[in-house]
């Protein structure tokens, strides 16, 4: 009779999975790089940066993710002037991270909207 087969910890990944959860990550943080780097640009008001410049650092970041099987996509949100940041899977389209969580895009426009509300009454 033969070797039973080795019984196999349910509980640790595979390698494919550590290798897409470390890819993943590091989509996630260049993402995240990405967005505070163009929120700085945009603050910086002695060194005014174009949207030409935002546009061409955003687009280097979206081909180093497409490497990961990612897709980057950024927009602006006009009620609170901010750069969102979206990783995507390419192979499922679905959104794996936003960046600023939609969560607290609510409620920073809230947030902006009870403030105007606040000021508008004392004056």
């Amino acid at each position: 009779m033969g070797n039973p087969p080795p019984v196999q910890n349910q509980n640790k990944p595979n390698p494919a999975q550590v290798q897409q959860a470390k890819q993943s990550e590091a989509v996630r943080e260049t993402a995240r790089e990405a967005a505070a780097e163009a929120e700085k640009m945009q603050k910086e008001k002695s060194n005014p940066v174009s949207k030409e410049e935002i546009e061409r650092y955003i687009q280097r970041v979206i081909r180093d993710a497409s490497l990961l099987n990612r897709d980057l996509k950024y927009s602006i949100n006009n009620e609170t002037d901010q750069v969102i940041v979206k990783v995507i899977d390419k192979s499922t389209d679905k959104v794996i991270k936003e960046i600023p969580p939609e969560a607290i895009q609510r409620l920073q426009v809230r947030l902006k909207e009870q403030i105007g509300l606040l000021i508008d009454e004392q004056i």
